[in-house]
Formats: structure tokens, sequence, C-alpha cells
């Protein structure tokens, strides 16, 4: 009889372990996702920025053919700005190399002007990392750029326009 009862306190110790082991493991997932929007609203913030609006412009109005030498004479003078447009996208390459960030949402924020500027700035950044011997210059904006390119070359979603076309609010 003892042994009976020492069995099913037994059992019921065990299941309220694994219970709270899965619950546990829900909390975690809650808090990872919640962690994950979190950064993926940051990203997006970070470029609703004047700022960095404003080095997009610059890039913008960049020749294609842009060297170092030509981005030196041209714009010494926007040289925080383009700073800041690299510094970010390095840093949001980092957190997609992390897990922090999807690329999906970097695609649908800022895939576009991620590629734009990578494709004008690409020459005069090989060329700094020639010049300086730094081969780690820019190197997460041209990771994240190509993992970007990779992406839509892969059969990323569809612009929204036509992807959602269909699309109306729920009443």
């Amino acid at each position: 009889m003892k042994s009976r009862g020492t069995a099913f306190l037994n059992l019921l110790q065990t299941i309220a372990i694994v219970a709270g082991l899965a619950y546990g493991a829900v909390e975690l997932g809650q808090f990872r996702t919640e962690q994950r929007r979190e950064a993926e609203t940051e990203v997006a913030r970070s470029f609703l920025s004047p700022e960095l609006m404003d080095a997009f412009s610059v890039v913008m109005s960049m020749p294609d053919s842009l060297t170092l030498e030509s981005y030196e004479a041209d714009y010494a003078d926007q040289l925080p700005h383009l700073l800041l447009l690299a510094q970010t996208f390095e840093t949001v390459g980092i957190m997609v190399f992390n897990g922090d960030v999807r690329l999906e949402t970097v695609d649908e924020f800022l895939g576009t002007p991620i590629l734009f500027s990578w494709g004008k700035l690409e020459t005069v950044y090989l060329q700094n990392r020639e010049a300086f011997q730094a081969p780690g210059i820019a190197e997460w904006f041209q990771w994240l750029a190509e993992r970007l390119q990779e992406y839509r070359e892969g059969g990323a979603i569809a612009p929204a326009y036509e992807a959602f076309e269909d699309w109306s609010p729920r009443g």
C-alpha cells in the first residue's frame, strides 16, 4: 500500500516537473519572439531618423562609377552622414547574423536602400580596405547586401502591392 502511494506521488512529481519545463519553454519562446519584435522595431525606427534619410539622399545623388578619389574630392563634407549610413547598415548586418532580426524584415524595411547604397559605395569601400590594409571596413554592410541579394534572387515575397492586392480590412 505504501509503495503505491509513493509511486503515485512520484508520478505526480514527474508530471509537475514536465509541466513546469513545458511552461518554461513556452515562456522562453514568447520572450524571444518579443525580443526579436523589439529589435525589428528598432531597425525600422533607425531608418526613420532624419540623419539617416539625409545620408541616403547623399548616396542617391552619387554617380554609379564612384571611386575613392572622387568620393574624397566630392563628398568629403558629407563624411559624417555617410559614416552614419554605413555604421547603421553594419549594425543591421550583425543583428541579422546573430538572429536578432530576420532578413525578411530587413528586406521589407531597408532592403532597397541597403542594396542601392552598397551598389553605389562598394568600390569606395573595397579601395579603402586596400588603402588602409583593413579588410574589416564595411564587412557586415557587404555581407548584408550580399545576403539580401541572394534572398531576392531566391524568390523573396513579391512587393506588397502585388502579393496582397486582394487584401481587405476585417470588418
